[in-house]
């Protein structure tokens, strides 16, 4: 019997307000078209970015929105697949997605109105939204979005896809060799550029000059310092964007971060996104600002398991790793009442999730043991490399000072993000201390960082049986907990990365902020906010 699966045009409809949608917000939603509610925050004092629009009578036109993020500024943005590190937070005021995902794992038409997918014949139809043109005035097209698509493809950001195939200048037909439940989802990976813009200017021109469908275009990029966007004034949304502009600010010290986000004037910002549980306490306490927090996953510790040269090899030193670090003396220490200790991968409304009996504990004298069968009585040294702008230095510290006292000595090294990125891809010899992003499909996780053919953690071994219970995973119809927990119990079973503490991206807003939706749709375009 022939599978199709649908999207409804009445969830299509009610969704579309968010993001990627009509102009006119549903300010009385009815029960069949109820907006997703919006994402949960801190305590009841702070209020979220995102949810239900406001009237359009309130809100205001024009202004320039100010935002902090971990981004450096320091790589060309034009090519949304090529952007794999925290510089992809400022593409999405320029490029869009086929679909946009919720951070709940829901998926809203945005560049595609609507699909259907076909298990029987493999394919997937999509249903491209009319009249949207890129900056450069070409059109959106069945055959351009399939281009994007199978770029992305390349990139091994969409798994799966084989080829495309067009049916009018609108509908565009992906086909896939093999049945997987997250082929869907995979099509919100990244934003679409002009084909007409790329083919014409080449690939090194085109790295420079982001060509989308987004609400805002680039006015200027100074690396290092600042990314200005202005209102694209042919966007397909009528009505949008409120905002005259938008500016990235870069800028990594936590006290001018403070400062700025509690000054006025032009040294002032609106929005300051970062992973600092202090900052986070401190910006709470004044009670000056809207704070939505996102819990995300947790920082932790990943050996260069892959070099089996390397004592980090040996799954006894790994396990001496995690026995030797107290997670709860972190979090005392720089928890600040939002961390939590990291016992496992994902979190704990995860389906992923496994039994409190896999969580991991602290005990140094076992930690001692172990090296002692490992064959290191005297321990070892290593290095320590710790991502920047997401994992805390003090706690980098921290743990050197925990593992040193169970006889591993390690330096202590804090490239850029530059640096880290290469790294990543490139390999390293010691241990990353680095955030494990979750997603809200546990798959994508575990795919995104560990699948052999991505360029993320290259000098972490796989652990056997891995490709067999990743396929198992992909299999089933939806999303099942049963075969990704088998996923997340390998991982951990084989410790390929040491949970620490669990991570948060917070984003402290100034009440004159409306409706970003930061922390409820990934890739947030902004096309939505205003200022009051």
């Amino acid at each position: 019997m022939k599978k199709v699966l649908s999207v409804a045009v009445v969830f299509i409809l009610a969704l579309s307000l968010f993001a990627c949608g009509t102009s006119t917000p549903n300010t009385e939603p009815s029960a069949d078209t109820a907006p997703p509610s919006p994402p949960s925050v801190a305590d009841d004092s702070t209020s979220p970015s995102g949810g239900e629009p406001a009237p359009s009578s309130e809100i205001q036109y024009g202004g320039i929105l100010k935002v902090v993020n971990s981004a450096e500024g320091s790589a060309p943005l034009g090519i949304p697949w090529a952007q794999a590190t925290l510089e992809q937070l400022l593409l999405a005021p320029f490029f869009e997605e086929l679909i946009k995902t919720t951070t709940k794992g829901e998926m809203l038409p945005c560049l595609a109105e609507s699909w259907n997918l076909d298990m029987d014949n493999n394919e997937i139809v999509v249903n491209i939204r009319p009249n949207v043109t890129f900056f450069d005035g070409s059109a959106l097209t069945a055959d351009v979005a399939g281009w994007n698509v199978m770029k992305q493809v390349e990139a091994h950001l969409v798994q799966h896809i084989t080829s495309y195939e067009t049916r009018g200048d609108l509908v565009l037909v992906l086909k896939y060799d093999t049945w997987s439940n997250d082929v869907l989802s995979s099509l919100g990976a990244c934003g679409l550029c002009s084909k007409e813009s790329f083919e014409k200017n080449g690939e090194e021109w085109a790295a420079e000059n982001p060509i989308g469908t987004g609400p805002f275009m680039l006015k200027e990029y100074i690396h290092g310092q600042h990314l200005l966007c202005e209102k694209n004034p042919n966007y397909w949304q009528e009505g949008k964007p409120y905002l005259d502009g938008v500016q990235y600010v870069f800028m990594r010290d936590a006290m001018t971060q403070n400062m700025a986000i509690q000054a006025a004037g032009d040294d002032s910002i609106d929005v300051l996104n970062i992973n600092s549980a202090e900052q986070v306490s401190m910006l709470k306490a004044t009670g000056l600002f809207n704070i939505t927090i996102l819990h995300t996953g947790p920082v932790s510790l990943t050996p260069s398991s892959m070099d089996t040269e390397s004592p980090l090899s040996n799954l006894k030193v790994r396990q001496a790793i995690s026995y030797a670090v107290d997670r709860e003396a972190i979090v005392a220490a720089r928890g600040f009442g939002i961390c939590t200790p990291g016992t496992q991968l994902v979190s704990s409304e995860s389906m992923a999730r496994l039994p409190d009996e896999y969580n991991l504990t602290y005990d140094p004298d076992k930690a001692r043991e172990l090296l002692v069968e490992a064959g290191y009585p005297d321990g070892f040294h290593t290095t320590l490399y710790t991502q920047p702008g997401v994992a805390d230095k003090e706690v980098t510290v921290a743990v050197q000072q925990m593992l040193e006292a169970v006889g591993i000595t390690t330096d202590l090294e804090f490239p850029d993000a530059g640096g880290y990125s290469s790294l990543r891809a490139g390999g390293w010899d010691g241990i990353t201390v680095n955030g494990l992003r979750q997603f809200a499909i546990p798959y994508k996780t575990f795919y995104l960082y560990f699948d052999p053919a991505q360029t993320f953690m290259v000098s972490a071994a796989r652990p056997d049986g891995w490709t067999e219970v990743m396929e198992a995973a992909l299999k089933t119809e939806e999303p099942e907990a049963g075969p990704l927990q088998d996923c997340h119990k390998l991982l951990l079973e084989n410790l390929i990365t040491i949970p620490l503490y669990n991570m948060s991206d917070n984003w402290i807003m100034k009440q004159s902020v409306h409706d970003t939706y930061y922390g409820y749709i990934e890739h947030a375009s902004l096309a939505d906010a205003w200022m009051g």
